[in-house]
């Protein structure tokens, strides 16, 4: 393979658009033979980017463990965030009762208030209905005072 063959290769590969024999290829050139010294950066960077490499013993409990604390901060978030939402709702909801409540003892007063107007007009009409038929009959018996009366003197003559 030429330069600019490879060059176009390299540029696919890190475009992203090479295919696994395309790479397969690079890989066996790159990790072959000395190429041009245009090339040598690149086969360096590339060797370096796919050598392997030793695990460090104990990375994979450390690593573990990281993941782990770090599920244990976002549980604590997600937690912390429901207590506020649930603070809120709490608050919501005890502003609605007071509310509520509130019209209600007002709804309750005006009601009484209102019982208290009609039971007044019902004891002062009951006053006045009194009244009233006490004087109709006072006006009944001297009414009837005066036809015995009239009727007495007719009696007579």
């Amino acid at each position: 393979m030429n330069a600019d063959e490879i060059r176009s290769l390299l540029e696919k590969f890190y475009d992203g658009l090479t295919t696994e024999q395309e790479e397969q290829e690079l890989r066996r050139m790159m990790n072959g033979q000395p190429l041009l010294p245009e090339l040598q950066e690149e086969q360096a960077f590339f060797s370096r980017c796919h050598a392997q490499v030793d695990v460090p013993q104990g990375l994979e409990e450390r690593l573990s463990r990281q993941i782990d604390k770090w599920n244990m901060v976002e549980k604590n978030a997600v937690r912390r965030s429901r207590r506020i939402g649930m603070r809120w709702f709490t608050g919501v909801a005890a502003c609605m009762l007071v509310v509520f409540g509130t019209v209600l003892l007002y709804q309750a007063k005006t009601d009484r208030e209102e019982f208290a107007r009609r039971q007044a007009e019902q004891e002062e009409m009951r006053k006045a209905y009194a009244e009233a038929h006490r004087g109709l009959q006072l006006f009944s018996k001297y009414l009837n005072k005066g036809l015995d009366l009239v009727g007495n003197n007719e009696k007579e003559d």
